[in-house]
């Protein structure tokens, strides 16, 4: 799916070192969790066409005002200003839906981006005492074999005094 190409396109792009597993699992997190919100755009693009048609019906029905009808006429262009104003607050109310279903996505988004990102922080700072603690042991390590090759060097040097 999504996470696939974007962990497959993360690969592509970086350079240097490979990346461990759990390394490009925390960097597709973090994209995914930072990614642009498409629905949010589409919300916005449905939105400014709700706007321009809104205009539209408006100057539509500034127009049907100015027009001086008498009788049958009139009678006509009544029934189109009530028709066009019916449509108009059916495209304000279009609108209104569309800012609240804007706002409950984000609050959702936020909140799930949040969480992502709080998970991913602690699996970050795991991995940290992971290496802290690898370190040490090879450090620990590295004292060992030092200590080690001390000996055989002094035992060396005792061995060469008596010959």
């Amino acid at each position: 799916g999504d996470a696939a190409q974007r962990s497959d396109l993360l690969r592509a792009a970086l350079t240097g070192e490979p990346l461990s597993e759990a390394q490009m699992a925390w960097l597709v997190a973090v994209v995914s969790a930072m990614k642009m919100d498409w629905q949010v755009a589409g919300l916005y693009v449905e939105r400014k066409d709700l706007a321009l048609r809104a205009e539209y019906l408006r100057q539509e029905i500034k127009q049907l005002e100015d027009k001086d009808d008498a009788g049958e006429a009139a009678d006509d262009r009544h029934r189109r200003r009530i028709s066009t104003s019916v449509d108009l607050l059916q495209t304000y109310q279009a609108v209104r839906r569309n800012i609240d279903e804007e706002q409950n996505h984000r609050k959702e988004g936020t909140a799930a981006r949040s969480e992502d990102l709080s998970l991913i922080a602690e699996q970050i700072e795991a991995h940290i005492v992971t290496l802290q603690s690898s370190a040490q042991t090879s450090s620990e390590r590295h004292k060992h074999l030092e200590g080690e090759l001390k000996q055989s060097s002094d035992s060396i040097q005792l061995q060469l005094k008596h010959m």
